[in-house]
Parts: structure tokens; sequence; C-alpha cells
């Protein structure tokens, strides 16, 4: 059985890998626990990040990486309205056939980390009295994990950066409802559902990034697909084009002099920590996906040859922070030095051994492993076949 493609966009596969990156690099801030007093992640920890590696280049990342994650789900939902929602709403999948091909593709990865963590952290708690980073490895919150679910909203548990595989899952769910019963035909159906996280923001942050960014990218593939069959889709690819590259221009600027984004945001007089962000989740994020996926079908782009970034993207998300608890014991079994852990060497070898550990993880664990689930979940409806003939 051939793998199932999960994008049949290699830009949109570049810039997932590209976000998976950009959140290990704002994750670095973990290595700068060592040495101190508490080695768990808490608001009181303060990192002084002109000292990190490489702080001016990767400067937007170090500061605002973790805005990757909503990205993350905008790209889901584009592919997934790209590849599944017509088969959901015309019966031609079934619920049971859709999950097994996202169980299959999270779950095997998932699991291996999850106890490859607790291992390491057992040995981290014997060694230091504490855990690293993050707090909340006791069997209640180990259970909850097994099922993709972080039972707090205060602290995260075991490979915390699973966190974000709760929120894409519970948009699996409410895709496949919505499509199966024709909530979301239309630009306007996806994108009333990705408004309807506005109004989560007040009860889950993570919940409302989740709807916004899962069905904004619907709504993207809606607009996408309306160019294309537009009689000047390279004018609109062009007038994207502009926006997006205005739009970085000025975000990064503003990375780089915060009074620039202080002039705009103080005249505001609502939402000024909101605003802000949703600019960049809900409307830069959004033209970017849109201008590379126009570009790359408008131009016949070769972006295929950059798709091993988005192989990588899944094992280097949930590998790099088991990666760092092992360069926790190792210093804590003094086999590393501090000066060493917070050098560039350090940085580059850990992307290196990262980088190459994530394709081999793909190339033979996650792809082996996917076509294994879903091989096995045929054999009994080809047994109870052959019984019943």
């Amino acid at each position: 059985m051939r793998p199932e493609r999960e994008a049949r966009f290699g830009s949109l596969d570049c810039l997932r890998g590209i976000s998976a990156l950009a959140v290990v690099v704002w994750h670095w801030q973990h290595m700068w626990l060592l040495g101190t007093r508490d080695l768990i992640m808490s608001p009181s920890f303060v990192i002084d990040r002109a000292s990190e590696p490489f702080y001016f280049l990767l400067k937007v990342a170090y500061d605002h990486g973790y805005l990757a994650v909503p990205m993350f789900f905008l790209i889901s939902g584009f592919i997934f309205f790209h590849l599944y929602e017509r088969k959901i709403c015309e019966g031609t999948i079934t619920g049971g056939h859709f999950f097994l091909l996202r169980f299959s593709r999270l779950y095997p990865l998932h699991f291996a980390t999850l106890l490859l963590v607790a291992g390491l952290q057992l040995v981290f708690v014997n060694l230091t009295t504490q855990y690293f980073v993050y707090p909340a490895n006791d069997p209640l919150h180990f259970v909850g994990s097994l099922g993709f679910v972080q039972l707090t909203n205060d602290q995260a548990a075991f490979n915390g950066p699973a966190w974000s595989l709760t929120i894409e899952i519970a948009m699996y769910a409410l895709f496949f409802l919505f499509a199966r019963f024709g909530l979301i035909s239309g630009i306007a159906g996806a994108l009333l559902a990705a408004l309807i996280g506005l109004f989560f923001f007040t009860l889950n942050d993570s919940l409302a990034q989740g709807l916004i960014g899962f069905f904004g990218g619907g709504a993207i593939y809606r607009l996408y697909t309306r160019v294309m069959k537009s009689s000047h889709p390279r004018l609109w690819f062009l007038a994207a084009l502009a926006t997006t590259l205005v739009g970085w221009m000025y975000a990064i600027a503003v990375v780089y002099d915060a009074s620039l984004g202080d002039a705009l945001v103080n005249r505001l007089t609502f939402g000024r920590h909101l605003i802000p962000t949703l600019s960049v989740t809900a409307i830069l994020f959004p033209m970017t996906v849109l201008t590379f996926s126009l570009h790359e079908s408008l131009f016949d782009s070769k972006y295929l040859r950059l798709a091993w970034l988005g192989n990588i993207s899944y094992s280097s998300y949930l590998l790099h922070f088991p990666i760092q608890l092992t360069i926790a014991v190792f210093f804590f079994l003094n086999y590393l030095s501090l000066e060493f852990i917070k050098s560039r060497a350090l940085f580059v070898l850990f992307f290196a051994v990262l980088i190459a550990l994530s394709a081999a993880a793909f190339k033979y664990f996650e792809l082996p492993m996917q076509n294994s689930l879903r091989q096995l979940a045929k054999r009994p409806r080809r047994i109870g076949w052959a019984v019943k003939r």
C-alpha cells in the first residue's frame, strides 16, 4: 500500500517544515534553565535572549517562534479541504476510515516519544529531584497523553509540544462533522467556522487558534480554487504576492524595531494584545499560504524538491524536546559543561542531529508503522468477508 500523501503542495510542505524548525528555535530557551535553581518553565523565568546563539539572525524565531504553531493548523486546514472535504461530503470516505488515516499517521511517533520522554524524565528526576521544563509527569497525565490529551491548561505533560496534537485532533473531528453535514461549503461556510474561534479566546486560547487556523486554511483553499478558475489568476497572484511581501517586511521590521509596532498598537482602544497576534496568524499567514500555493500551481515551481522539509516536520516537532532532555541528563552526569551547552557549536550540532534523526524517523519508523497499521485494519474485513462467503 502506498503511503497517504498529506499534502500535494510542495510549497506547503516547505512552509510546514520551516514552521516546525522555528518552534524548535523558540524552545531553545529550555537549555537556559540548566545552571539555574528552578528547572521548570514558569512565568518568573526570564532569559537574556540576546545571549542565545545567532540571536540577531534568528530573532524572529527566538522571539515569536511560538506563532508557528497556528501555521500548522492553517496548512492542515488547506490540505484537508483539498484532500478530504468532497469525499466526506459525498460519503465516499467513512468516519472510521478517516480517523484510521489520522491515527496511523500521528500515533506511532507520538507514542514512541511519550515513552522516551517518560523514561528520560525518570532518570532526570532521580538526578535532580525535579522534572525538566514540563512538570506534569504523573500517571494521570500519562494516561491522558496516551489519548492525545493534556489534562491541564497551565502545566504541560511529558513531551510538552504534543499539546498541539490535542487541538489538531479536535479540528479533525469538527471538520469531519461539518463536512458530512455540509456546514462548510463555500468560502462563507469555512470562514464562519474560523470566525467562531474569536469567541473562544477568553475561554481557551489554544482552541481559538485551532479554529481560526484550521478553518481559515479551508477558506484560503476555497479562495485558491476560485483564483485558479478566474480569467486572470496571475494578476490575483501578483496582488497576493505584493500584500504578502509588504506584510512580512513590516512584521520583520517590527521585530527588530518594536517602536514601529508600538506606534500602531498604542492607537488601539481595545485588543492591544490580541490584534497584533491575529494580524499575523489570521491575515499574514493565510496570505502567505495563498501566495505560495498559487505560485506553485501557476508557475509549475519545483517545490517538491524541498518536500523533505515537510517530511521531517512532524518528527522534528516531537523529537526536539527528547533530545534536549537527553542533553540535560548528560549535563547533570557531568559529561557536558554549561559553557558548551550555551555555545553556537552545540546549537549547530543539535540541529544537524535533529534533522538527521527526523529524516530517519520518517523513513524507517513513521512510514512503515503507518502502512502496517492500515494493512492490519484491513484484515478483519477480509476475514469476515471470506467467512460470510
